[in-house]
């Protein structure tokens, strides 16, 4: 015979089951092969060539009596989870529709340095650019980047496909039936609870702006739900397939820019790997 304690365990391992079923795993959408991204950096050549970079403007600067920041550590490849408007189950319970959330890449190195430093002078003033102006030519690394208009141009041509916009309207469909009126998946939602935090919060402690706002429990919920049927509704799905299509047949009109970007790509790893030893 069961006892009342077995009965109790048996039943909130049902519903933590019917909880999963009702709450998809999330769509990994780093892991959809978007054709432009051939054509760009993986996040292995990032690092060699971020490093060599710093190698070069460290030895630049020490000879000037500076030194650099340590070189970080982490993503460089910017994550697409967000790509399609909230989709990440993680996200919407830690942070909602917060812009406060930590980045997941990792913050250059340039970036750390404060502008008004001398630092800064020695690494971007001077005739030749200073000492990142001359790791960036001897490191042969190219001037101009046709992907992100590309990646823009077919992002928004992809939304505007029947198939996504009816995955759009099923979207919309499950929100409402959870009391949530929308106009879009994407900005609208991040504009609607960034009044209501705004509102909630006219002044920042030094609390909120050191470790960022948190989302409120109904933010959260909404969040949740929103993440809940963008999977439901096979829109995530829908506009994966429809950019990946869009980004096909950018390569086709644009193979003879992006392969000869991809050529000097090669050429600035090659020399990247050279400095690094």
């Amino acid at each position: 015979m069961l006892t009342r304690l077995t009965v109790i365990v048996l039943l909130l391992l049902c519903l933590c089951g019917e909880k999963q079923q009702v709450l998809p795993d999330d769509m990994d959408l780093d892991a959809v092969a978007y054709p432009l991204d051939a054509y760009d950096l993986s996040e292995h050549e990032m690092v060699v060539v971020a490093r060599a970079k710093y190698l070069m403007a460290q030895r630049c600067v020490r000879q000037l009596g500076a030194d650099l920041p340590p070189f970080p550590t982490g993503r460089m490849r910017a994550p697409q989870d967000d790509r399609y408007g909230l989709a990440s189950r993680h996200t919407a319970w830690e942070w909602g529709y917060s812009l406060d959330k930590p980045p997941v890449r990792v913050i250059p190195w340039e970036l750390q340095i404060d502008p008004r430093s001398r630092l800064h002078s020695l690494l971007n003033d001077g005739p030749d650019g200073g000492c990142l102006g001359s790791a960036n030519r001897a490191l042969a690394e190219p001037t101009t980047n046709p992907l992100p208009r590309l990646d823009d141009e077919a992002w928004r041509a992809s939304r505007d496909k029947p198939a996504v916009r009816q995955a759009a309207q099923a979207w919309h469909r499950c929100t409402a039936r959870a009391g949530l009126d929308y106009d879009d998946p994407v900005e609208a939602p991040y504009y609607h609870w960034g009044e209501k935090r705004i509102a909630a919060h006219r002044t920042l402690t030094e609390e909120d702006r050191r470790n960022g706002l948190r989302p409120s429990g109904t933010e959260r919920r909404a969040a949740l739900v929103d993440v809940r049927c963008k999977v439901e509704s096979g829109f995530l799905r829908a506009w994966a397939e429809a950019d990946v299509a869009a980004q096909r047949e950018l390569v086709r009109r644009h193979l003879g820019e992006l392969t000869e970007r991809r050529r000097a790509l090669d050429l600035l790893v090659r020399s990247a790997e050279t400095v690094n030893g």
